[in-house]
């Protein structure tokens, strides 16, 4: 919105202000920086460990197992913005002062995740032993531009994928390695939603306080603040307790692509078909299976925690009633008539 545009919205709001005569309509402008410093993966009182899943493909013969669980969470971030408006600078003390603020983001902020977690994907021969094929730690961390406007959802993600073809364990006449591809994924959604704050006045004079709520709306749209100042002196308006409303989610999925691989010569009855132990006995030298879309986490959103200083502060000056400062003279003229030296 242009000033002119603002100056018409604060003259068709009249009511908001009775300015002085030697009022003007001044502009604000305050750059604000929101942060949020790290917080839980999983939201207020969430665990440290909040996904696990575990389970065997095959038999406990010949299979691959799988057990992944969370050991960390944190996230972190910045959102900037500025608030900008056009106000009444000098009204009569009594009346009502007015203005007219608006929210607006700006590019450049990010939001960062950061998750461990550990893997081990074993091998299962010949009864109970197991060979690791994947066992590690490992952490994904996803960034994501916060993006200047409210009410836009934004999204990340990272992936781990891990491949390990080369353990191999024999079993009877023959030989089998086993590999396992495995790709997590972490799926993060952020959305600004509105900025509330509580806007302050100070009379430095009196020592008078008063306050009010201002919520910028979702859609960027100016917002019509009214104020009576009951005190005459100057004034000190702030906008305190600034904070960013929004909603954080996540999520994990699996996917692992497992596979056994034979040498020649493996017998384990009538290779042509898959009656034999019910499971990898194949007519080829190769079997793949794929576990996709196992959920590991699926996250409930929750609000991140960003703050930001006070903005600037600006004046505004109450001046007395006309009436009042014509009293106010009439006693200050009797006054130096009092005073006038006798003749």
């Amino acid at each position: 919105m242009s000033k002119s545009a603002w100056s018409v919205a604060l003259l068709v709001v009249g009511a908001m202000a009775a300015p002085t005569a030697g009022a003007a309509i001044a502009s604000y402008n305050q750059s604000l920086v929101f942060n949020a410093a790290n917080q839980s993966f999983w939201g207020p009182g969430g665990s440290a460990a909040s996904f696990s899943a575990k389970g065997l493909m095959g038999s406990q013969n010949l299979g691959i197992s799988y057990d992944i669980s969370a050991s960390t969470g944190t996230v972190s971030g910045a959102y900037s913005g500025l608030i900008s408006g056009l106000y009444v600078d000098s009204i009569r003390s009594g009346d009502t002062w007015g203005g007219m603020f608006s929210f607006n983001g700006t590019a450049g902020s990010a939001l960062t995740s950061l998750i461990g977690a550990s893997v081990t994907i074993g091998g299962v021969t010949a009864g109970p032993d197991i060979a690791c094929i994947l066992c590690t730690n490992y952490s994904l961390s996803a960034t994501l531009a916060t993006g200047p406007e409210l009410d836009r959802t934004t999204h990340a993600s990272d992936t781990l994928t891990a491949a390990s073809p080369s353990v191999g364990v024999n079993l009877r006449a023959a030989s089998v390695s086993a590999g396992v591809d495995l790709n997590i994924k972490e799926n993060l959604s952020f959305t600004p939603l509105a900025v509330s704050s509580v806007l302050k006045a100070t009379n430095k004079n009196s020592g008078t306080v008063l306050t009010q709520n201002v919520y910028f709306d979702i859609d960027g749209s100016p917002v019509k603040v009214l104020m009576e100042l009951p005190d005459r002196g100057n004034w000190s308006f702030d906008f305190t307790d600034l904070k960013l409303i929004n909603t954080f989610d996540n999520d994990f999925l699996l996917g692992i692509d497992p596979f056994i691989q034979f040498t020649l010569g493996f017998r384990c009855g009538d290779p042509g078909t898959n009656r034999d132990n019910g499971w990898l006995c194949l007519a080829d030298d190769k079997a793949s299976f794929h576990l996709a879309g196992v959920t590991l986490y699926n996250g409930t959103p929750f609000a991140l925690n960003f703050g930001s200083p006070d903005a600037a502060s600006f004046s505004v000056l109450a001046v007395p009633e006309p009436s009042g400062l014509a009293l106010l003279l009439g006693a200050l003229g009797v006054g130096g008539v009092l005073r006038r030296p006798r003749r």
